[in-house]
């Protein structure tokens, strides 16, 4: 247990140091539509949990048709098993994407570091 502690201690100081030195490097746009796309498919997923969890308990019309339809969705279901996976990789692969579109498209030039004639 104390262990545990020390450890998860250890590692919010390092966290919170890597923060303080590198935090200036974030680009603060990307990240926000990062978490913003993260947070859509969050929502969406606890819609499809709800819907589900609400038709298995009775509280809808046609509850039992309903639960059985989205059987595949729920946590132990199908595809339910992987949208937490997919959440992440879809972040990941919108925040590489907006990584390489950074990268390729051109400076733009300042009058300050073109040349003096």
């Amino acid at each position: 247990m104390i262990s545990g502690a020390l450890l998860g201690l250890t590692a919010a100081l390092l966290l919170a140091s890597a923060w303080a030195r590198f935090g200036h490097l974030i680009n603060v746009k990307r990240f926000f539509q990062v978490t913003g796309v993260f947070l859509l498919l969050f929502m969406i997923q606890v819609g499809i949990y709800s819907f589900h969890e609400f038709s298995e308990a009775g509280l809808l019309p046609n509850s039992e048709a309903l639960h059985a339809a989205t059987e595949k969705f729920s946590p132990d279901g199908l595809y339910g098993k992987w949208f937490s996976l997919v959440m992440v990789s879809v972040s990941a692969a919108w925040l590489l994407g907006g990584w390489l579109m950074d990268r390729w498209q051109p400076q733009p030039t300042t009058p300050a570091s073109l040349p003096q004639a």
